[in-house]
């Protein structure tokens, strides 16, 4: 509680709280999208560097909100959330792929099939029947982004 009340001058600086949550969003997620994304897609990550880059990303995106609040004449003040948070993606990635070079992973015939061998893999697999078959789902789901996109714009 004492944490959110220290937190208020910052976030009083928002014009609307839609702004305000999309930009403490924006520093909070680049660490955790790099590390589910090099976990799924990329056999050489490990689990010491995926920990690492959390709390080193985390640690990083804190600095730079207070950074972009504090000082916001600043270059890192003057740069979009959603920069931002694309540049603090990419150290977050660089981060990773080095300390998985590092901290090297120590596969087990169990992890070895954690990982796709080809990007295909998911659709060969079984799938369930009817509509609860992830084939028919995200079908639907891609007809429905596509409606919406023709009605909304």
């Amino acid at each position: 509680m004492g944490f959110s009340l220290a937190l208020l001058p910052l976030l009083d600086r928002y014009e609307s709280i839609f702004y305000g949550i999309n930009d403490v969003i924006a520093h909070i997620a680049p660490p955790i999208t790099c590390v589910f994304l090099l976990g799924v897609f990329w056999k050489g990550a490990s689990a010491i560097a995926a920990k690492l880059t959390l709390w080193i990303g985390s640690v990083l995106g804190v600095a730079v909100f207070l950074l972009n609040k504090l000082l916001p004449d600043s270059w890192i003040g003057q740069t979009p959330f959603m920069m931002m948070a694309f540049y603090l993606f990419l150290i977050c990635m660089v981060l990773q792929v080095l300390l998985s070079y590092k901290y090297p992973v120590q596969h087990t015939a169990q992890s070895r099939d954690l990982y796709w061998k080809n990007p295909m893999d998911p659709l060969r697999g079984k799938a369930w029947s009817g509509i609860g078959s992830y084939r028919i789902l995200s079908t639907l789901l891609l007809a429905i982004v596509v409606i919406l996109y023709v009605i909304f714009n």
